[in-house]
């Protein structure tokens, strides 16, 4: 009897741990998801929360963006590619096998995302575009939607303002990188804001969101625009944008962030420095003089 009463107990133990292991199982639902994703567009009114630049000057998806999508139970993110366009300031994203949730949360770039949706990482390496545009590295964006009923639809919002600055020269030479150096520190009137490195996303659910340091005192105060080889000279003026991270709060979106830079251009006729100051706002492109 007791052998058999053993016996009983160990299947009934069995039997409980399989019901609960199909029980978890169907609390995991994985399915394919379509994003539709809209592009906030950016200003260069000083005094305009949303503004378009002009008629031309769109910010697009293009064939090979990115982004990384993660639900918000705290699932496993995807990283998902940009599905055949129909209209370059509208977009779909498809994400296969994800984890079902009630809400999504995503990062553009998918380089720029972290392991978890409220870590944003600005690299120290930035890609140069010589079309008088700017790369999907110059333009970080999150987005967020709460219902994936249909075809769940993500607004993306920048959360990054952008230096729009232009070189001339005297002689003619070959631009090669520009490294950027925050210096907020040596300038009286102004304190030291990190420009690379980590980054905390605040406000992620609203229409402004915005990201802070994720570590205040740590090292990232440089970015790097590389590989230019572009020529400069007297009749040849060339732009190139740097993104520089808006922290100011989602309710105060004419606030402004000071920024001290320092700048050094390495080309074929050696290098040179120049300091400038500019004030970033989200959302908007601010031209250096």
């Amino acid at each position: 009897m007791r052998k058999h009463s053993f016996l009983f107990r160990n299947i009934a133990l069995v039997a409980l741990l399989l019901m609960s292991l199909m029980t978890s199982c169907r609390k995991e639902e994985y399915v394919d998801l379509t994003f539709d994703s809209k592009l906030e567009q950016p200003s260069m009114d000083p005094d305009a929360a949303k503004a378009y630049l002009s008629q031309e000057e769109y910010v697009y998806w293009e064939s090979t963006d990115m982004i990384r999508v993660f639900p918000g139970n705290g699932g496993p993110s995807k990283d998902c590619n940009l599905d055949p366009l129909a209209d370059p300031r509208r977009a779909s994203f498809s994400a296969y096998a994800i984890l079902s949730s009630d809400s999504y949360y995503a990062i553009y770039p998918q380089s720029f995302a972290s392991t978890n949706f409220n870590t944003l990482i600005i690299p120290t390496s930035h890609v140069y575009r010589d079309d008088f545009s700017f790369g999907g590295t110059s333009w970080p964006m999150v987005a967020w939607c709460k219902d994936a009923e249909g075809i769940p639809y993500m607004d993306f919002h920048a959360v990054c303002g952008m230096a729009r600055i232009q070189l001339t020269a005297t002689a003619s030479a070959t631009i090669n990188s520009i490294t950027f150096t925050e210096v907020g520190d040596q300038h009286a009137g102004y304190s030291t804001h990190p420009i690379s490195g980590a980054f905390t996303i605040q406000n992620a659910t609203k229409n402004a969101p915005h990201i802070v340091p994720s570590n205040p005192g740590a090292p990232g105060s440089e970015i790097t625009i590389a590989e230019i080889n572009q020529p400069v000279g007297p009749s040849n003026l060339l732009t190139f944008y740097l993104p520089l991270p808006a922290t100011t709060a989602y309710n105060a979106p004419t606030t402004t962030t000071s920024y001290a830079i320092s700048m050094t251009v390495h080309s074929s006729e050696g290098e040179f420095t120049k300091d400038f100051a500019v004030k970033i706002r989200r959302n908007n492109i601010t031209p250096v003089r």
